[in-house]
């Protein structure tokens, strides 16, 4: 066999083999959009099977622990220290700013199936933003601190 056609046949593979991973990478950055996500809360809560290992439940969970904004836990469970230094402490240490940027309390019995009952109940077929911005909107009508 022809070493050239042998090289030129292994270089064009590799070439489509690339161009098809980057093309597939560059799908998988795409935002969910908030109808996949309603669809597969819907489509979970509807399962036997519930929506612990659902992509709804994943999503919730990521986001969840991404946004610096929510906080598990009441803010009332802050410890006098942690409240004092909240209200008095200049910026510049992480864990101060983290509890300044606190927005949103969840509490420690709210479950992944009422948050995904929200996300169906609160999604609209006319609702074109993305999954993480229709979670903004639900944190900010009922889980405001």
């Amino acid at each position: 066999m022809n070493i050239m056609k042998t090289t030129f046949h292994t270089s064009r593979f590799i070439a489509a083999l690339l161009a098809l991973t980057l093309c597939g990478a560059a799908y998988g950055l795409k935002p969910m959009s908030a109808e996949h996500l309603s669809g597969s809360c819907e489509a979970s809560l509807n399962a036997d099977s519930g929506v612990a290992d659902s992509a709804c439940a994943a999503f919730i969970r990521g986001y969840i622990e991404a946004n610096s904004h929510i906080r598990i836990g009441e803010m009332g469970d802050l410890s006098f220290t942690q409240r004092a230094l909240l209200s008095r402490a200049p910026s510049g240490s992480t864990s101060i700013n983290t509890l300044k940027t606190v927005k949103y309390c969840l509490s420690e019995s709210t479950t992944i199936r009422e948050l995904a009952i929200l996300v169906v109940d609160e999604s609209s077929p006319t609702y074109t933003g993305t999954a993480a911005s229709l979670l903004e909107q639900i944190f900010k009508a009922h889980y405001l601190c």
